[in-house]
């Protein structure tokens, strides 16, 4: 899976690691019947979601090709996740409805059209909730901090004047770096006991992954496939591990075109 900024992910499975189709499944969810999902995931499924969420994340981080860092917090003590995340769409709402618009930057004039994000929520250690949002094109921070403050003037929010930062980060992989630092914070949602809700928010439109599937003979080495990725993709491998995937050995790692 090559992502549009160069970074990339692996897996290498063995066929012949002893998968059985016959092999007894948890039961699941049958529509129309009201069973919910929550009531047969256990601890390790739902630690598998949330890590199977973080790297979705990272993914759309790195196919939005995000350079720019948004966070938006709240004055008042805002602890209602559900609450929240109305504010959030609200303040979507409202600034797409400024768009377009005109604004001066470094002296020259930028346009903007559209907004793209991904959003992760984070709670802070006052027990507040605030938003961590990647973008990937100039913004006017006055615009944003208009927006995210009639947004909160519109939930009732006894104050309506929290603010916003935005972070422009023109570094080499700054869509890696980016989609690292907010995906993180899905896993400390998990930790935090935040289950059974939406993790990240995106716009849509944003580009997926290029996928390619390979087969390999049996008797290739680790060593010879990671090569053999290196080779074919164009990028340099910056890990790879063994892992367990119910019956399945894997190696998984990670790559960067240079």
């Amino acid at each position: 899976k090559i992502n549009r900024d160069g970074s990339g992910r692996f897996f290498i499975a063995d066929r012949n690691s002893g998968f059985d189709p016959n092999r007894p499944r948890k039961e699941r969810e049958t529509v129309g019947k009201g069973l919910l999902r929550r009531d047969v995931m256990d601890d390790e499924t739902i630690k598998r979601s949330t890590y199977r969420a973080k790297r979705k994340c990272r993914d759309l981080v790195s196919n939005l090709m995000a350079d720019r860092l948004l966070s938006c917090t709240f004055r008042d003590n805002v602890t209602d996740y559900d609450k929240a995340v109305a504010v959030w769409s609200t303040f979507v709402q409202n600034y797409r409805a400024m768009l377009p618009y005109k604004f001066l930057i470094n002296g020259k004039v930028r346009e903007v059209t559209r907004f793209d994000y991904v959003a992760v929520p984070e709670l802070q250690k006052r027990g507040a909730w605030h938003f961590h949002a990647a973008l990937n094109r100039p913004h006017d921070v006055r615009q944003l901090r208009k927006a995210w403050q009639e947004a909160q003037r519109h939930h009732l929010l006894s104050s309506h004047d929290g603010n916003i930062d935005l972070q422009y980060k023109p570094t080499k992989n700054a869509s890696v770096r980016i989609g690292r630092y907010i995906g993180k914070y899905i896993i400390k949602q998990f930790e935090d006991g935040l289950v059974f809700r939406k993790r990240y928010f995106a716009s849509r439109g944003i580009p997926g992954a290029e996928t390619s599937r390979f087969y390999f003979l049996a008797f290739h080495t680790e060593s010879d496939l990671v090569e053999f990725i290196e080779q074919t993709c164009g990028a340099k491998c910056t890990g790879s591990y063994q892992a367990k995937a119910g019956p399945h050995s894997m190696i998984c790692g990670e790559f960067q075109r240079e």
